[in-house]
């Protein structure tokens, strides 16, 4: 999304949109080329990390190309293994809708799934809010420990950085 405040819960928020989908200019949008690129893409954007290093460079509450092209995203080919380490994670987070099942399908020639009927909702998706919630933990700290290579200490510094989410979590 384009407003990423840093009073927000989060400040950057990725989503893949399903084909066909009409977005507005709020919502800047991304071509990779190839399908795969953007699962592992998502899961480093959707970060906890990648969220407080973009929360240290807006100079506004937009997130603009300009902020977004000087990230920190890693650029891995195809056989990197934390691809196949975090993509079938993405994915089951983001092909919970019929919508996406053409997606899920596209995915399954690379082994991240078993290939679902046209127009289901897969049934590995993740749509349970406490799976949904422990799948992107898992993400987090894959992304922090093997990306950024982030200490405990270093992570648990930058969770502390999200006051309005610590909040919402201990009501």
């Amino acid at each position: 999304g384009d407003v990423a405040n840093p009073r927000n819960e989060r400040s950057f928020v990725a989503a893949l949109i399903p084909p066909g989908a009409i977005c507005g200019h709020k919502v800047p949008t991304i071509d990779f080329g190839e399908e795969w690129q953007y699962l592992p893409w998502l899961a480093v954007a959707n970060s906890f990390t990648m969220d407080w290093l973009t929360r240290s460079r807006l100079s506004s509450p937009s997130l603009s190309f300009t902020v977004m092209d000087n990230l920190p995203f890693p650029r891995w080919d195809r056989d990197h293994a934390l691809v196949d380490r975090l993509a079938p994670l993405v994915l089951r987070l983001t092909c919970t809708s019929s919508e996406m099942a053409e997606y899920w399908n596209s995915m399954s020639k690379y082994g991240w799934c078993e290939p679902a009927p046209e127009g289901s909702v897969p049934t590995a998706a993740l749509v349970d809010p406490a799976e949904r919630a422990t799948t992107r933990a898992e993400i987090d700290a894959i992304v922090a420990k093997h990306v950024y290579e982030l200490t405990r200490e270093e992570l648990a510094y930058v969770l502390d950085q999200f006051p309005v989410l610590e909040r919402r979590d201990r009501k």
